[in-house]
């Protein structure tokens, strides 16, 4: 198995992150008339959004902090049972088992 295909399933999770982050900006100004939101609300959205681009930008670009960053979402995931401990725990084997972090600088 060649080096990209290892690292190919983690590239999606950045992928996945920084595409979630921006439909959920998306959404908020698509939306924004129909739903108002209180002020907390709103900067928790949008910090949670720029979080999420963030944690996949750094995934993408293979950044060690991102692959930290990665490793303890995938940690606080394990508290999302059931769906998010089998999601954690794979992701988790899999990063161990072909030693991922060898391809973040």
């Amino acid at each position: 198995m060649s080096n990209i295909d290892m690292f190919k399933p983690i590239k999606f999770f950045g992928y996945f992150f920084i595409g979630s982050g921006i439909c959920v900006v998306l959404m908020h100004i698509a939306f924004q008339d129909e739903f108002t939101l209180d002020g907390q609300i709103l900067f928790f959205t949008l910090f949670a959004s720029i979080f999420q681009v963030a944690l996949g930008l750094g995934i993408v670009l293979r950044k060690l902090w991102g692959y930290y960053l990665f490793k303890f979402i995938l940690k606080c995931l394990y508290l999302a049972f059931p769906l998010g401990t089998l999601v954690a725990h794979r992701t988790l084997s899999y990063m161990d088992k072909y030693q991922i972090r060898k391809y973040f600088q």
